[in-house]
């Protein structure tokens, strides 16, 4: 008896171990294009990063620090969807997605405006000026703070959202028109700031390590035409210190550049 009691308890046992990995395997082969990008925007609002690294999304948020976390979620509180449509194909979808969200179109060139006269209040302090893990909390402080008084008007979209499929899970293909309308077309108006002019009269981006960059390039292609020189590579190293020496004395570079990977 005890034997034919053990016997009818591995059967069982093995019965619903197989009718698990039988419902689970149901689960994962039953995630729609809908409930993937309901799951992606989701994390997105979340700032989870785990889960949009699983449909290949995690660059929609950036990096993943504290303060890049607190200022993702700012930009995306209001941030609410609704799916009219969905065409599939077997390794293919495209959902048709309403976004509507806080109107942010403001929110780069006011930051900027802002984070100019914060760069030059705090050089003016001389040797009492902040550093740069304490200015960047100003920055972080001061975004949040800008998207918070922006005044509320509704920004409304409908983009395509495209996914392809992997395996058993989807990937987003990462759109401009998608990633715009989530960041309430803050994304498309970054590319229109103008960085103001501070005392020193020269302008901000001027400023930027980008621009030095492209400034070494020009420099580099004006040494390919110079005529009857002797050592190129001797040129273009001086030209090099040149650039490195204004970076140094830059003030305003590492403040820019923080200020300007805000908007990604």
């Amino acid at each position: 008896m005890k034997k034919l009691v053990t016997s009818f308890f591995i059967i069982a046992m093995i019965f619903m171990l197989t009718a698990c990995e039988k419902v689970s395997g149901i689960e994962a082969e039953a995630e729609t294009p809908e409930q993937a990008i309901t799951n992606i925007i989701s994390a997105v609002k979340e700032v989870n990063a785990q889960e949009l690294t699983r449909y290949g999304a995690k660059e929609l948020i950036g990096s993943t620090d504290d303060l890049n976390n607190t200022r993702n979620k700012k930009i995306f509180e209001t941030l609410e969807f609704n799916i009219n449509s969905t065409e599939e194909t077997e390794d293919t979808a495209i959902i048709k997605v309403e976004f509507k969200t806080k109107d942010l179109t403001s929110v780069p060139q006011d930051y900027a405006d802002k984070s100019a006269m914060l760069t030059m209040e705090n050089n003016n302090l001389g040797e009492n000026k902040l550093d740069d893990v304490a200015m960047k909390q100003k920055f972080s402080d001061l975004f949040v703070d800008v998207i918070d008084k922006c005044e509320y008007t509704e920004f409304k979209e409908e983009v395509d959202v495209y996914l392809t499929k992997e395996g058993k899970s989807w990937k987003l293909n990462l759109e401009t028109e998608f990633q715009n309308a989530i960041y309430g077309n803050m994304i498309v108006s970054q590319n229109t700031v103008v960085w103001p002019e501070e005392t020193t009269g020269e302008n901000t981006k001027e400023n930027s390590l980008e621009r030095q960059e492209e400034k070494q390039e020009e420099n580099v292609e004006n040494v390919e035409n110079v005529e009857n020189v002797e050592n190129v590579e001797n040129v273009e190293n001086v030209e090099n210190n040149e650039n490195v020496e204004n970076v140094e004395n830059n003030e305003n570079v590492e403040n820019v550049e923080n200020n300007e990977n805000l908007f990604h």
